[in-house]
Formats: C-alpha cells, structure tokens, sequence
C-alpha cells in the first residue's frame, strides 16, 4: 500500500490552505520532474508552493527542462509592480538556501491571467503547464 504517515500517497504536492488549515491545495503532481541542462533533477511543485506564498505572487510557475537553471513565470496580484530585480530577490530570500542549481535565474511575468478560457488552466482548476511554458517561456 501508499499509506505513508497514515496519509494515502497520491504522488501529489499539496499544503495546506493559509486561512484554513483543514483544506488542502492540490499544487501538482510530484512525478512533474524538470531535468536542467546540468543533468540535475527536481520536482517544480515543492518551489512553487513556496513562491506561491510570498507577498504580491497570484500564482506561479517553475520552469527547468533544458535551462542550466530554473526560471519562474509569476502572476502578480493586482497592486503588486511588475519589477524583476526584486520578485527575484523576494523569491530567493523565500527560498532560502537552495543548491546552486535550483536557485532561480529569472522571473517572467504573466501578462493575463490564467484560466480555463485561454487555455492556461485545466478544467479542473490546475494549471496547464505545457501551454503556460510554450506561451511565456523565452524562446
């Protein structure tokens, strides 16, 4: 059996939701593993549960395979100013101590939001990483 903890192992990355600790949010499957150019691998939805917390951050994204690190493609809230430098400082002091290949390279901004009406979210609610990343990713 996948019964770890006395938890059913789905192979989910789920945290709990922050203003109600008895509902999960279902981040991602952790079977999504980015492999970067380096040959290292990682599971994106243990990043992005995390960068998902910090102030100004809607929803975000984490991008590897074939990068010789990660970038993240951010949503920002509303009043939240679209400046690079210091979501990316933000992101690396919510990380905190990562090896040096998970410490990410550079944020790009989405620029409408992510929904199942253009293709960015699944019906279910999840994100659709593979059109997120052929849309937003730089060529």
């Amino acid at each position: 059996e996948k019964i770890k903890d006395r938890w059913l192992d789905t192979g989910d990355c789920a945290s709990e939701v922050h203003d109600n600790p008895t509902t999960l949010h279902i981040a991602g499957r952790a079977d999504e593993v980015q492999v970067l150019s380096t040959g290292h691998k990682f599971a994106p939805c243990i990043l992005e549960q995390t960068i998902a917390k910090l102030d100004g951050i809607a929803d975000c994204l984490v991008v590897g395979t074939g990068l010789r690190r990660p970038l993240v493609i951010v949503q920002l809230k509303d009043s939240y100013p679209a400046d690079a430098l210091a979501v990316l400082e933000q992101i690396h002091r919510g990380l905190g101590p990562q090896p040096d290949y998970l410490q990410v390279a550079q944020v790009v901004f989405a620029d409408e939001p992510w929904t199942v009406e253009n293709g960015l979210r699944h019906w279910k609610g999840g994100v659709n990483r593979r059109e997120i990343v052929r849309r937003l990713t730089p060529k």
